[in-house]
């Protein structure tokens, strides 16, 4: 399946910047890239399917 995207490019840029950086060296290593949870959770909430239908391109439903 194709990602969809809710998000233009420059909308995505203009929050990016308020979200943590995806490698900041602490920690464990991030599984999902901020796009892809961001865009997941906004698939959820459009949609109204339950967490665990969430489609694979958004990554692990338990991550987003």
């Amino acid at each position: 399946m194709d990602r969809v995207y809710y998000l233009t490019d420059e909308q995505f840029e203009q929050i990016n910047r308020l979200l943590p950086p995806e490698d900041s060296g602490r920690g464990r290593p991030a599984t999902v890239k901020n796009r892809e949870a961001l865009e997941g959770i906004l698939h959820i909430l459009r949609t109204g399917t339950p967490w665990r239908e969430l489609p694979p391109a958004y990554g692990p439903w338990h991550t987003i």
